[in-house]
């Protein structure tokens, strides 16, 4: 489920735009457009909660990982996004879940794996501070996890590499 995270929210100004930070690379929730610009479902759902509350937000979008730690740091206000779990609640606090996203593992076609099971021990690729690589390190799921800045980068280093 996503949902808005905030580090502490009785610490916000309202004498200055509320900064919403946010993943540039997660489309279709929220991504960078071919002109820069935040968009994206999330993006557009906060829009529109600032118009009907009557708030001024600005978004900054960037590398997931730094984006978390700018919430956590209080250089920004709250997130766009971001997937609930026990862990995080102990860090932030989360607005109500509006969606179910759902995570996949993408394979090689033709490798045999068809199930999670089958991936125990398997060298996996994954973004950085994502619900994903949480889930995969909490759970053990294998020691060999290399660990990208964007999503992009892990079907591109997924599709470069070559079957032994």
């Amino acid at each position: 489920m996503t949902t808005t995270g905030m580090a502490n929210p009785n610490r916000i100004s309202t004498d200055r735009p509320l900064l919403i930070g946010g993943n540039k690379d997660f489309a279709p929730f929220e991504f960078q457009n071919s002109e820069g610009m935040p968009d994206g479902f999330t993006i557009d759902l906060m829009k529109a909660v600032a118009r009907k509350e009557g708030l001024n937000i600005k978004f900054e979008l960037g590398i997931w990982s730094d984006a978390r730690d700018k919430l956590e740091d209080g250089k920004i206000d709250a997130l766009a996004g971001m997937l609930y779990s026990e862990e995080r609640d102990k860090t932030f606090d989360f607005s109500v879940p509006y969606l179910i996203v759902p995570y996949m593992v993408f394979i090689r076609k033709g490798t045999p794996i068809a199930s999670m099971r089958e991936v125990i021990g398997k060298e996996i690729i994954v973004v950085e501070d994502v619900h994903a690589h949480d889930w995969l390190t909490r759970n053990r799921i294998t020691d060999s996890i290399i660990v990208v800045k964007e999503a992009t980068e892990v079907l591109k280093l997924l599709a470069s590499i070559r079957q032994a």
